[in-house]
């Protein structure tokens, strides 16, 4: 499926968001999660992407999420069942066209279960030792050169990670004490946490 295609059906979802009250939040959400499957869409067809079984079961998931939004909004009378069907069946193609890439996860997890579990503890930014993954060293990287930043420019730092992913990484960072978020929607920016001591910032 064409980019332009992805563009599409992501502009159809606004405009049906345009029937939504000005302030309900799941019209945020809807256009949060819209744009979500748009990106990892975006991203599994970089032929230089190395994650595309994960970043394709995760579109699975989103889309269905996505779905249970939009059923929610025809139940408030906000879309039109027919535009609710013409959306479905259009995401639905996308999951068939994914779901044969989303089968490359599974393959990972089998790799994942024979691999030593310290590298699977690094690989997910998970340590209880506080240790942190080669992404969260990179999102402190970032931290370090612009003191503040959202989760779009760590984007560019890590262009095959998925926002989610990110987003992950950020909130065992902000349970680790290593940053702090400010701001709310968004204009929401990560900084380094300032009271933990400069020497523990080197892991």
């Amino acid at each position: 499926m064409p980019t332009q295609k992805y563009t599409e059906i992501t502009s159809a979802v606004y405009k049906i968001l345009d029937f939504f009250p000005e302030e309900e939040l799941l019209k945020n959400k809807i256009k949060e999660k819209a744009l979500e499957v748009m990106e990892g869409l975006v991203l599994i067809s970089l032929p230089d992407n190395t994650q595309k079984g994960e970043v394709a079961s995760q579109i699975l998931e989103d889309i269905e999420v996505l779905k249970g939004y939009l059923s929610l909004g025809k139940a408030q009378g906000w879309i039109d069942n027919l535009n609710l069907l013409i959306l479905f069946k259009e995401y639905d193609k996308i999951k068939e066209e994914v779901g044969p890439i989303a089968v490359l996860k599974e393959e990972e997890a089998i790799k994942k279960e024979i691999a030593p579990v310290d590298n699977i503890v690094e690989k997910e930014g998970i340590n209880s030792e506080g240790k942190l993954s080669d992404r969260q060293e990179e999102i402190l990287k970032v931290l370090k050169t612009q003191e503040k930043a959202q989760v779009a420019d760590f984007k560019k730092a890590l262009p095959n990670v998925t926002k989610r992913t990110l987003r992950r990484d950020l909130d065992d960072l902000l349970k680790k004490e290593r940053v702090v978020r400010v701001g709310e929607w968004n204009q929401v920016f990560y900084q380094i946490n300032q009271k933990v001591d400069g020497t523990s910032l080197m892991s």
